[in-house]
């Protein structure tokens, strides 16, 4: 086996990874099934199709299959600490990767759960960077590189947790188990952040200056949600926050992003919404997103269904629109879906957000700008918009410089814009005033927030910078 050509070898490998199994990074955020159960247990170990087995049979034929082993990852919390303690996602390696996914599960505390220790930064990069990174193993303890690496094991399975267990397996749960936002998330994001992007730099840039990683960022529902006897794990994340148990956490960076280091490998950043309880909190996303400097695409799933605390709802609107000029320059591709539930009953009249001062919501008007980038080619955007994000006031086109190179603009409304007026009416067959109990259940995904779309797909000059309704 050690006397193949580099050349036969390499024809094997792409011919097993083409027919082996294949990560669906689809479910990366399925981490928990009800009853505390992993949706995909695991052992560590690869599985016995991982290309990582064949990996390991020699130094050529780790050369071989490591572009296909590392070329989608899954990095949880735990992993993140592991990559960046033991030195094995070393530049070459990182090289390969083309889709990266990071689910981003928080511990419980202790001691339902193990805590995880970041680095500090003065101990980046690690002493196995500094020596021969060609000599290490495939990947530290035997673990797949093309294994999903799931998130659920950030739950360490040992025999000491044994003892919290009721003789059905399960944890239980205390009374007096802290809730979310005393249980310190907010650093824990910050240190995973920081450790994320302290990897990441030391990927190399390619010859032709292209980037070519896609990151994938998400908020998994929390594993204690998972306890309860439920149809599905949502449910008992959506009822606490209904009922007011827990409050919605909008994670910021807790620090200047400029002690980032720029990340010129990353070609697309996806920022998804998953939890019911869990968020970035908008300016987050622009902060993130600001350092990747070549960054081709940004796709934002966020949460604007902040409903008990409308100061706070206006403040993160104010800060997103003012933090959307961090975006670098060649973004190319621009959506965001910022959900928020529409109540059934058309009686309601929702106090408007607009601040007393302004005439417009100024989270649509920076958006206007915002589709106006020079190098823009398409721009989405679905939420409670009103029609300043369509430049339909004399003072905001005669300011306009059209679009010069937008192909596709596509404005969805909700039924309820910033000021409190409704768009449309919708068929009310059980009208209700709660936000949630419109198809209740299940993540907040799109189809849950109905839209009115405006879609222009053609290149915008300057004569077709005009609404035509």
């Amino acid at each position: 086996m050690d006397r193949l050509s580099i050349e036969i070898l390499s024809l094997i490998a792409a011919a097993a990874a083409s027919s082996g199994p294949q990560i669906d990074l689809s479910t990366v955020y399925d981490v928990w099934t009800l009853h505390d159960k992993p949706k995909f247990p695991g052992s560590g170990k690869p599985k016995e199709n991982s290309l990582a087995s064949c990996a390991a049979v020699s130094r050529d034929w780790q050369l071989a299959f490591e572009p296909f082993t590392f070329q989608t990852l899954v990095l949880s919390p735990k992993r993140i600490v592991q990559a960046e303690r033991q030195g094995y996602l070393t530049p070459r390696r990182l090289g390969y990767i083309r889709n990266l996914a990071v689910p981003i599960t928080f511990p419980l505390p202790w001691p339902w759960d193990v805590p995880i220790i970041f680095a500090q930064v003065g101990e980046w990069p690690p002493p196995s960077e500094s020596g021969d990174v060609e000599e290490q193993t495939t990947i530290e303890g035997g673990e797949s590189a093309d294994a999903p690496d799931p998130p659920w094991e950030d739950v360490e399975g040992s025999e000491e947790n044994d003892e919290d267990l009721d003789n059905d397996g399960y944890m239980d749960v205390e009374d007096d188990m802290q809730p979310p936002e005393e249980r310190g998330y907010d650093k824990l994001f910050t240190a995973i952040v920081r450790s994320l992007f302290r990897i990441l730099k030391l990927a190399p840039v390619h010859e032709n200056g292209q980037p070519y990683i896609n990151l994938q960022l998400g908020f998994p529902v929390p594993r204690e949600y998972g306890w309860c006897f439920a149809k599905s794990i949502d449910e008992p994340e959506a009822e606490r926050l209904e009922v007011g148990w827990y409050n919605p956490l909008y994670l910021d960076l807790g620090f200047n992003q400029d002690e980032l280091p720029n990340l010129p490998v990353i070609a697309s950043c996806s920022f998804d919404l998953v939890s019911w309880s869990l968020f970035f909190a908008p300016e987050t996303v622009c902060k993130i997103a600001s350092k990747m400097p070549r960054l081709r695409k940004v796709k934002m799933h966020l949460s604007d269904m902040e409903w008990r605390n409308p100061e706070l709802r206006v403040g993160l609107r104010e800060r997103f629109a003012s933090s959307l000029p961090l975006l670098p320059q060649g973004v190319l591709d621009f959506e965001l879906q910022y959900s928020r539930r529409v109540p059934r009953d058309h009686s309601h009249a929702p106090a408007s957000i607009v601040p007393p001062d302004e005439k417009h919501d100024l989270l649509s008007q920076a958006l206007f700008n915002f589709s106006q980038r020079e190098n823009l080619l398409r721009f989405s955007a679905k939420g409670s918009f009103d029609l300043n994000i369509l430049g339909t006031s004399e003072k905001t086109l005669a300011a306009s410089n059209g679009w010069p190179k937008l192909e596709t603009y596509d404005i969805g409304f909700l039924a309820i814009t910033p000021s409190g007026q409704w768009l449309a009416m919708a068929f009310t067959d059980t009208p209700n005033t709660d936000n949630f109990r419109d198809e209740r259940w299940g993540p907040p995904k799109a189809r849950l927030s109905q839209t009115m779309r405006i879609v222009w797909s053609a290149p915008l000059g300057e004569q077709h910078r005009t609404c035509p309704a």
